[in-house]
């Protein structure tokens, strides 16, 4: 989280360990020497579709960023809209399932529990048991093995994506009810 008047960071999930409290703006202009503006990372990438991508020609929609977690951001009238917090298109964190499965950010049920990176790995290691992932790999390799296998035909990982599919249609829903954008990019 992102305070934009300060430029720093003032929370972390532990998606980004030890980030919080960095004074990022002060960082970049010192060592850049350039003036600099910071938002949260999936603001960047909405104001990036907003500018150079497949929101030029929208006014309204929302955005989402999929990884280790699930961002978003909001454009209304052809601007971002960070909310008073900065918080505002935190798409992850809206509950998907009442006492649901454990989030990062110390909740449950959130949709990232069920849509990032360890949620694939959990997905596919409920499937197939006998073929756990090795648990000293990094997430993003493990991701990536399965990702793999799915494309092979892995009927496991198949699965695990196609229920992943079915959680981020879900939120998808729920944005399409709440905002009624012109659109949701992914």
């Amino acid at each position: 989280a992102i305070d934009t008047h300060t430029g720093s960071v003032f929370a972390a999930t532990p998606n980004l360990p030890g980030w919080a409290g960095f004074h990022l703006r002060a960082f970049a202009e010192q060592r850049f020497q350039l003036p600099v503006r910071v938002h949260n990372d999936a603001h960047a990438a909405v104001l990036a579709e907003l500018h150079f991508g497949l929101g030029r020609s929208l006014s309204d929609f929302v955005a989402l960023t999929v990884g280790t977690g699930v961002g978003g951001g909001i454009v209304s009238g052809g601007r971002l809209q960070p909310g008073q917090h900065g918080f505002a298109g935190t798409i992850g964190h809206q509950t998907s399932r009442l006492d649901g499965r454990e989030c990062n950010c110390g909740r449950r049920g959130c949709l990232e529990a069920y849509v990032s990176t360890a949620a694939l790995i959990q997905e596919y290691e409920d499937r197939q048991p006998m073929e756990r992932l090795d648990p000293k790999t990094e997430p993003s390799a493990q991701a990536h093995r399965i990702s793999q296998l799915a494309l092979a035909g892995d009927a496991a990982a198949q699965s695990a994506y196609a229920a992943l599919a079915g959680y981020l249609a879900e939120g998808v829903a729920n944005i399409f009810n709440i905002s009624d954008p012109e659109a949701v990019i992914l």
